[in-house]
């Protein structure tokens, strides 16, 4: 049986932490290690928890006092790693409650820690089973793409935005990002997690299984990194398309640094965040930069905060937990009245808080959901006044062809 500090080897024909930290969750598994289980990191180094006999899980209920119930339980679980996902609806206020499989907020305590690279593992706390890790298989399952699972119909969403233009009217300092759900085929959701490469250095992968519920991911858009003096920020907003061939590709990437609509959306959307930042103590910018990744390209802008007196990661990660509308007095109230269902951790955060104060959290997209035999995802766009239905629709078709998947079966 490992102990603590203990290290040993692992392979993975790709070098890919994601496929190590995968096959040792499987591991866990079959050895009787109680759930929930958590994957957080990139193809580096991963983060793998199993077990929460202390956990935190709020409902529409105590919604009024998730943060400070969630500033307790950090508190309490200080020399223990933390893992867990803070949804959107947190964002709605106390009154808006509608039913949703996941909970507004779970963060669990891990009973078992295990630090995850390339070549080898290591326990960092707790004591697990004797193992059988089964071999690598990365490459031998076919990825698809959840824009070619998509079987929406354009006119249900087309509709949405011209609501959410209509709340705008026309006012270049209004912003809401909204949101559709497509239904998937059943999906092998452990393999979906490390499936395809990062798409930048900022990429953080994830996975969450809570039993029930269970979701998977890739997201750019790291919110928080950092320690208890303060962290990083690299928020996005902004897409354009990219292309294959290096001549095209740069001219799109000039059109996209002309585009009014981009360059007005990401300013709004900076602008607010800075502004949820401000409280936390000294913040300073810099950006806006591009962004590529795989098939799209973004706009990011890099804050950097250092908590003030009296402030610490509870505070962070409440500034941080996206907003999605601009402005917000009145925004909110106008998203409810357009979207129809819960988005449940979409558009939120998930991460880890590690014993020494490291923190990283990154933003719920690019993600699928598993609700009992249920698959899905949800993609979004940022409408603007100058947004049109037909664009944002396009916009969402090119988010769902970053998202990576492996059917199950």
């Amino acid at each position: 049986m490992a102990t603590n500090g203990e290290t040993s080897p692992l392979h993975c024909a790709r070098g890919d932490a994601r496929c190590n930290g995968a096959r040792l969750l499987k591991a866990l598994r079959a050895a009787g290690a109680p759930g929930p289980y958590f994957l957080y990191g990139n193809e580096g180094a991963v983060v793998a928890c199993a077990g929460a006999r202390e956990f935190l899980s709020i409902t529409p209920q105590d919604r009024a006092e998730v943060w400070a119930l969630t500033g307790d339980f950090l508190a309490r679980q200080s020399d223990r790693y933390v893992f867990g996902f803070f949804a959107y609806a947190l964002n709605a206020g106390a009154g808006e409650a509608r039913p949703s499989p996941f909970p507004d907020c779970w963060l669990g305590a891990a009973d078992l820690a295990l630090k995850v690279g390339s070549e080898s593992w290591t326990l960092m706390a707790g004591a697990p089973p004797a193992l059988e890790v089964p071999a690598c298989t990365c490459g031998d399952r076919p990825v698809h793409f959840a824009s070619t699972l998509d079987r929406s119909e354009p006119d249900a969403y087309r509709r949405t935005v011209e609501r959410a233009q209509a709340w705008i009217a026309g006012d270049a300092r209004k912003r809401m990002t909204v949101a559709r759900r497509l239904a998937l085929p059943a999906l092998d959701m452990l393999r979906s997690f490390s499936c395809v490469s990062s798409a930048s250095s900022q990429s953080r992968s994830f996975y969450l299984d809570l039993g029930d519920v269970e979701l998977a991911g890739q997201c750019p858009e790291v919110l928080m990194v950092g320690d208890r003096d303060g962290f990083l920020s690299y928020k996005l907003s902004g897409t354009f398309p990219r292309s294959t061939d290096p001549d095209a590709d740069a001219e799109l990437r000039r059109r996209f640094q002309a585009d009014p609509k981009n360059v007005a959306e990401h300013a709004n959307s900076a602008a607010s965040f800075g502004s949820a930042l401000s409280g936390l103590g000294t913040v300073t910018s810099a950006g806006p930069e591009i962004l590529d990744l795989r098939q799209l390209r973004h706009l990011m802008t890099r804050f950097q905060v250092r908590y003030g007196p009296g402030r610490g990661i509870a505070d962070g990660i409440r500034a941080v937990l996206p907003l999605g509308v601009a402005p917000a007095t009145g925004g909110y109230e106008a998203l409810m009245a357009i979207e129809s269902g819960a988005r449940g951790p979409f558009y939120g955060l998930v991460g880890v808080i590690e014993p020494d104060g490291s923190a990283s959290m990154t933003q719920v997209l690019r993600t699928v959901y598993r609700a009992g035999d249920e698959f899905y995802s949800w993609v979004g766009a940022a409408v603007t006044s100058q947004s049109t239905p037909e664009g944002e629709w396009a916009e969402t078709l090119i988010k769902l062809g970053e998202v990576g998947v492996v059917l199950a079966g």
